[in-house]
């Protein structure tokens, strides 16, 4: 076709050459539009915005260590942006996700078989279940295939507490609510796996994220100031999304499209 169209080409410049006309051709944009361009089945660098809904199943990191129970928080919710092209202009199976989520956290002492007790409490209570805000920043790797895509992220996240609910012989106060010793700022690490469908213009996500918490719910020294007791959240949270392509995935725009069209009759490209 290109040769073809070189060739009309030149035909039509030597014509109007002969009969003194301008030697400059011009083409309408109707006629552009008409110009046949391999389809470009490359992925693209793009670009997307989704909603997720998960669960999640966690527990504490304590050190001394506790016998303790991992309990289940329905509830996940997360709105995120992503933006998928070449690392370093280079490796192409990567990008990043930023999002903000609301979350569940918290622990359960396990009991003793003999007594049905709490093997232990902290500050009278045997459970305990946080709501948190956070803010994750993710690395994004990708394989796709047609339809198919496997993904990777691993990145950091920072996070509010912003409600606290215990549950045990616990003082009044502090049954819906912090005090001097709650650390209420939270930050940590989150590393998963999931798998996409996808039907464009939308993707389909199901994923498993592992979220490890690097700061303490409550401080250190909370109970003796030269002994240190830590405990800070940890789980696992499973979620589904939808997400919508804001640019293409596949292909070039009609946009792009049509300067490539211009770029083919006229030898470069629009300015």
């Amino acid at each position: 076709m290109k040769r073809l169209l070189l060739i009309l080409t030149l035909l039509t410049a030597a014509s109007t050459s002969v009969l003194g006309q301008k030697d400059t051709l011009e083409f309408s944009e109707t006629y552009l539009d008409t110009v046949q361009i391999p389809v470009n089945k490359v992925i693209n660098d793009y670009s997307m915005i989704g909603i997720s809904y998960g669960v999640n199943f966690c527990g504490q990191n304590f050190n001394p260590e506790f016998q303790q129970k991992w309990n289940f928080y329905p509830g996940y919710f997360s709105l995120t942006f992503s933006h998928y092209e070449k690392l370093f202009d280079y490796l192409p199976y990567f990008g990043f996700s930023v999002g903000l989520a609301y979350a569940k956290e918290g622990f359960e002492f396990a009991t003793d078989k003999t007594t049905g007790e709490p093997v232990r409490t902290m500050r009278g209570a045997y459970k305990c279940s946080v709501d948190l805000a956070e803010i994750p920043f993710l690395i994004e790797g990708h394989y796709d295939a047609e339809k198919v895509r496997l993904l990777m992220n691993l990145g950091p996240y920072a996070g509010y507490r912003f409600n606290m609910v215990r549950e045990g012989q616990v003082e009044e106060a502090l049954k819906n609510g912090f005090d001097d010793t709650d650390i209420r700022f939270d930050f940590g690490l989150i590393a998963g796996l999931g798998i996409g469908y996808v039907l464009e213009p939308f993707e389909f996500h199901l994923k498993g994220q592992f979220r490890f918490s690097w700061q303490n719910m409550v401080k250190p020294d909370y109970l003796d100031q030269y002994k240190y007791y830590f405990a800070s959240p940890m789980g696992v949270t499973v979620q589904v999304g939808v997400y919508y392509h804001l640019t293409r995935r596949r292909g070039k725009t009609n946009a792009e499209l049509k300067r490539q069209a211009r770029d083919i009759v006229y030898g470069t490209r629009e300015q």
